[in-house]
């Protein structure tokens, strides 16, 4: 496509005639006529309403001009990303993790990181389990931070086993009061059977863990509502809408104080632990950036 042709579109635009885009642009009307006819014949549709005056760009026009611009602006974001990797002056990361874990600490991770690898242009999103493997595998991610991935093309980089907390409101029927921390000893796991609970997102890693875990011990609770995150899953808690279940690591990053509405029991590590760490490429192990990440998320959650 000739690389005027944004040009002329957007004149004719601004202007409503084509001969004061040929005087603007310093050429010929019939080049300017030219050119937009081939556009027009290449992609069989009318680009100008040509029969009023001023000329008006067609739906057709507009979205073209719109595509143009688009294409334009890639154009210049990979010159100057090209340039800069040439230079060596720039790393970038795309860093994938589970929506459910929530964003404070998320935030913070990235924050730490940064101040390691400043010259890091980084780009985050975030998907459930199933579909963050198949960003992986696909390239189209680097690192997936979650549980592992069980494909010998990527390593596991191991970061800590949290914790699981088992949130308990005062309106449940297996509260205890005056005992905010309450030994797992005392708890009947059968108890929960039929009891209401507040669950995660179905593509939460840490919430297959727990359904899994439920199953083998054949325990049948009852979801009463589903969240999109553990953060927002533990508030609701504590403001007596559900038992759930949660890493410790929301108690510790969060502003979360336990009172004596609640009970909270930790769970053994032989019942329950979710295991937390890093999915990277094999090529990427001994990678600085990789080091850097790790070591910022281990000064996050306090290692």
């Amino acid at each position: 496509m000739n690389s005027n042709l944004l040009f002329f579109l957007q004149a004719i635009q601004e202007t409503g005639s084509i001969s004061e885009t040929a005087h603007q642009l310093y050429v010929t009307q019939p080049y300017v006529s030219r050119i937009i006819k081939e556009a027009e014949k290449k992609y069989d549709v009318t680009l100008l309403v040509r029969e009023h005056h001023p000329i008006t760009l067609t739906i057709a026009g507009r979205k073209l001009l719109e595509y143009l611009r688009s294409s334009q602006q890639l154009q210049k974001n990979m010159q100057r990303e090209m340039a800069a990797l040439a230079k060596h002056q720039t790393d970038y990361l795309t860093i994938c993790t589970n929506a459910s874990f929530g964003h404070d600490w998320y935030a913070e991770i990235l924050q730490h990181y940064l101040a390691k690898q400043p010259n890091t242009v980084l780009k985050t999103v975030e998907l459930p389990y199933q579909e963050a493997e198949k960003q992986l595998r696909s390239g189209m991610v680097d690192v997936v931070i979650d549980k592992p991935i069980n494909d010998e093309q990527f390593k596991y980089l191991h970061i800590v086993d949290f914790s699981v907390l088992l949130i308990i409101p005062a309106n449940s029927p297996i509260y205890r009061p005056n005992c905010t921390w309450r030994d797992y000893r005392v708890l009947d796991l059968k108890q929960l059977n039929n009891q209401s609970f507040i669950n995660v997102n179905e593509g939460s890693s840490f919430q297959q863990m727990v359904d899994t875990k439920l199953l083998t011990l054949n325990i049948a609770i009852k979801p009463t509502l589903q969240v999109t995150n553990l953060q927002t899953a533990t508030i609701l808690a504590f403001n007596q809408l559900g038992i759930t279940f949660a890493p410790d690591l929301v108690l510790r990053t969060s502003q979360l104080i336990p009172e004596n509405n609640v009970n909270i029991i930790r769970m053994p590590r032989e019942v329950m632990f979710f295991d937390f760490g890093v999915n990277v490429p094999q090529r990427m192990v001994d990678s600085p950036l990789i080091k850097s990440l790790v070591s910022a998320i281990k000064e996050t959650i306090q290692l």
